[in-house]
């Protein structure tokens, strides 16, 4: 018992140490640029090999896991960085001026900019080129704010911008126009009686003949099983949704700005 106690104690003392010393120089770097699966791996290689000085003797999983649940509080380096990348698009979105923001700006203005950050994409079928450090920031965004959609007012409510759903010749779409014109989800093309490109609100904007034309290609790529969800609706009315930056915590839809980073960690260690 005694040497098993002195062993654990031992352990936790080597991880302690990692915590403290080591992936925090590894984290900052991780806040700033790009890191190669090879990198990541060969820096887990090194911290658990200095944990147990050699081979595991078990399973990673198991020493991440909290003390309550048998584990000892290793720090799990994939969740902390995909954490560090939300939180990097979280300081985007906040309410400050900073030269990399506007470095960001440029590269998604073709997109929409930030409002981004509200649909539902694919970054493989975005029509724009990414950097690789922002490819992986929207890669990690994308995968906490992924909602099912099964209902109603999760098909109408769906974005219809940079949906990795709706696509032209295999890449989502976003044309700046009709967003302006506040032409965003596809309830906003649907009228009382379940028709698209009815809509009062389409009827108001008085489109030009082009826009009508890009409209019916959008609404030809709307997966059928959503069109069948609105078919077999008895009402058609498009609820307000909430526009804020929103991603999923704890089963949860929440604002990205109210949570922190460490829950972001800790959802995303129990996901992952």
């Amino acid at each position: 018992m005694e040497v098993a106690r002195s062993h654990t104690t031992r352990l936790l003392g080597r991880i302690q140490i990692v915590k403290t010393f080591a992936i925090p120089k590894f984290i900052c770097k991780a806040s700033l640029i790009s890191f190669s699966e090879d990198l990541i791996k060969d820096v887990r290689k090194l911290l658990y090999g200095f944990i147990w000085k050699g081979n595991d003797k078990i399973k990673r999983t198991a020493l991440i896991n909290d003390i309550e649940n048998g584990g000892l509080k290793m720090l799990d380096i994939q969740s902390m960085i995909l954490s560090q990348r939300v939180v990097a698009l979280k300081r985007f979105i906040e309410d400050y001026n900073s030269p990399w923001k506007s470095v960001l700006e440029t590269v998604l203005g073709d997109i929409g900019g930030k409002s981004i950050l509200c649909c539902n994409f694919d970054t493989r079928k975005l029509p724009i080129y990414l950097p690789d450090f922002y490819k992986e920031c929207l890669d990690a965004w994308s995968y906490v704010s992924t909602t099912n959609v099964v209902s109603y007012d999760d098909v109408v409510n769906q974005t219809i911008w940079n949906n990795k759903f709706i696509l032209t010749e295999n890449k989502s779409c976003y044309i700046k126009h009709l967003a302006v014109h506040g032409i965003v989800k596809i309830g906003d093309l649907i009228s009382a009686n379940g028709r698209f490109l009815e809509s009062e609100k389409l009827l108001q904007a008085r489109l030009s003949p082009v826009h009508v034309f890009k409209l019916i290609g959008i609404v030809n790529s709307i997966p059928n099983k959503w069109k069948l969800i609105i078919k077999q609706s008895q009402q058609h009315i498009c609820r307000p949704s909430n526009d804020t930056f929103q991603i999923n915590i704890e089963n949860a839809t929440v604002s990205v700005l109210k949570v922190p980073s460490r829950m972001l960690y800790n959802e995303l260690k129990r996901t992952n």
